[in-house]
């Protein structure tokens, strides 16, 4: 007969032959989540590219290596591997660390987180408004986890006239970040939703990997419906936190942020309808007032008379522009004679009349200089009633003084 075991018994067995097999060994990872609990300890994962192991760290410990244990970092961790035995969960227990560097994981995040941001997705400019007042929403995740119930419960206690669906997809492994870019496709494309919500609960950073991917980030950069991203723990940040047009600390905080207390509603609704209902006693008392004034205003009293006076007005001013337009005629017929009297002065044949002469070369060019003229030249004399041809028979030159 095989022998019968307690769960205790094993576990202990187990606790003793893990640490009698690995005590006070050195392991080299990188730290992928880190949580304090609030006795001072800290329980935390080491992850290489294929495993990852959980870790606890105690308080008297941590102490001197809290500046070390941050996630992200790659660490030369000492311990012993032990088994918590209540639970039976298999763990290192840790009590010291060696920095190494920053963890692949962490090299990666920071690289495209620069790449993205260096093109403007984390612009403020181009954050698309949540809308105040939210009638349908649409949540991305899981339909296994408490995610989804806790969305669904706040928004339901705080307002009953949403419409949510869910948009099932996976929010872990490597299929996550594509189902989830396709969701949000299909949404912008065939759902009418006034907001999307991406949520998914705490996890390590291996966990919530899938929402630092590229083209998911992308996604939701052209994403006509804005996003609200709640993913993970409020320390949690991801790629879509900061490429979404809002980020909600928690899946609870989204469903705060897009739901309206009703009683809040109400209440605003009651001001609403206060202040339109002053504006429009205001409106109505404005035009009664001005109604009283135009009932003693002549025009309406006599408008007859009024158009009198509005006649005698036109007929004047007709009067006037008659006036005006006869002196401008007056003045530009003065300016034109005094022109033509002017270019008539100017007009080199009008001092023939009185017995001058013009004379011309042979080629009929004026001549204004005996030095243009020789001897024996023949030339033109233009008088007022004719022309001589004359030959010059001498030339004197005048005799200055």
């Amino acid at each position: 007969m095989s022998i019968i075991y307690t769960v205790t018994q094993i576990n202990n067995n187990a606790d003793n032959m893990l640490q009698t097999k690995f005590d006070n060994i050195s392991i080299q990872a990188e730290i992928s989540s880190f949580n304090i609990s609030p006795s001072g300890h800290a329980y935390y994962t080491l992850k290489d590219d294929s495993s990852e192991l959980s870790c606890v760290m105690f308080s008297s410990q941590l102490r001197n290596y809290k500046d070390i244990m941050l996630v992200g970092n790659t660490v030369i961790v000492k311990g012993t591997i032990s088994l918590y035995k209540p639970k039976g969960v298999f763990q290192f227990k840790s009590f010291s660390a060696l920095p190494v560097g920053e963890g692949k994981f962490w090299k990666e995040f920071e690289k495209l987180k620069i790449k993205l941001s260096n093109e403007g997705l984390f612009d403020d400019i181009h954050k698309k408004h949540i809308p105040l007042y939210i009638k349908n929403i649409i949540i991305v995740t899981s339909l296994h986890g408490v995610v989804k119930e806790d969305i669904i419960k706040i928004i339901r206690k705080r307002s009953n006239y949403q419409n949510l669906k869910i948009y099932p997809v996976t929010v872990q492994g490597n299929q996550a970040s594509t189902q989830i870019s396709s969701a949000i496709e299909d949404i912008n494309n065939n759902y009418k939703a006034d907001v999307i919500i991406i949520a998914r609960g705490g996890g390590s950073i291996e966990d919530l990997w899938p929402f630092n991917n590229e083209q998911l980030a992308r996604t939701i950069f052209k994403s006509e419906t804005p996003i609200i991203s709640a993913i993970g723990h409020e320390s949690d940040f991801t790629i879509c936190d900061f490429v979404s047009d809002k980020r909600a600390s928690t899946p609870s905080d989204a469903a705060k942020i897009v739901s309206i207390n009703q009683e809040e509603m109400l209440q605003y609704l009651d001001e609403l309808y206060s202040r339109v209902t002053n504006k429009i006693e205001k409106y109505i008392k404005f035009n009664k007032e001005m109604l009283f004034d135009l009932e003693n205003k002549k025009v309406l009293i006599d408008p007859l008379e009024s158009l009198e006076i509005l006649k005698n007005k036109i007929i004047d001013i007709y009067k006037l522009m008659n006036i005006n337009i006869a002196n401008l005629f007056n003045k530009y017929k003065s300016n034109i004679e005094l022109f033509n009297s002017n270019l008539s002065n100017l007009n080199p044949y009008s001092v023939l009349d009185r017995g001058y002469a013009l004379l011309l070369d042979k080629k009929k060019r004026p001549i204004s200089s005996i030095k243009e003229i020789n001897t024996r030249d023949h030339i033109h004399s233009f008088l007022k009633d004719g022309e001589l041809k004359m030959e010059v028979l001498e030339k004197n030159a005048k005799k200055r003084k």
